[in-house]
């Protein structure tokens, strides 16, 4: 009987510690860069990103094929509108946002998959803490690296019947917003 107790003990102590889903920061400024070879489609993007107040700004280039866009695109999900103003052309297309908005970070249920260290290990200065989960979130199966203990988002590969795979890579974080005003609409998207 002991022996089971001990036995129980060890199996209480060792689930306790497997990770579960951290929560990603409210606030932050990076880069990302995604890209689904299938497509021939790739985005390197400045993203400012706001849970709080559920709203997302990203200064992009495009590229589908051989064709390069630059956009600089506004998400206020609050307010239910997306502004997309095309930075060579300077004409914003103001549409009503159909998909919800979606933090970026891990659902509750995902599932530990691994824990590491990206650069060197033993090398304060050259190496990141991380851990990866992976799921599915209303239909869609993902992979995703957040470094630890902070849960800043490193990389997320995403499936889908309808979007096909997409993998992206996030770099050059800072914690927090320096200037709140990227979200408010371009000159050339509030002209009547």
């Amino acid at each position: 009987m002991l022996r089971w107790l001990v036995c129980f003990s060890l199996l209480v102590c060792v689930m306790s510690q497997t990770p579960r889903p951290c929560e990603s920061p409210k606030a932050w400024e990076g880069d990302v860069h995604t890209f689904d070879e299938s497509k021939k489609f790739r985005r390197n993007a400045r993203i400012t990103y706001d849970e709080e107040n559920i709203r997302i700004r990203e200064v992009e280039e495009l590229a589908i094929g051989s064709k390069d866009d630059f956009f600089d695109v506004i998400r206020l999900y609050r307010e239910g509108v997306e502004y997309r103003l095309n930075l060579r052309t300077k004409v914003c297309n103001v549409t009503t946002l159909t998909r919800h908005f979606v933090p970026i970070g891990f659902p509750p249920n995902a599932n530990f998959s691994d824990s590491f260290v990206i650069g060197i290990s033993g090398f304060q200065d050259e190496e990141v803490s991380a851990i990866s989960f992976d799921g599915v979130f209303e239909g869609v199966q993902f992979y995703g690296i957040v470094t630890t203990p902070d849960c800043y988002p490193v990389h997320l590969t995403t499936q889908s019947q309808q979007f096909g795979l997409a993998q992206s890579q996030y770099y050059n974080i800072k914690a927090g917003i320096p200037d709140p005003n990227v979200f408010i609409p371009p000159p050339e998207c509030t002209r009547k």
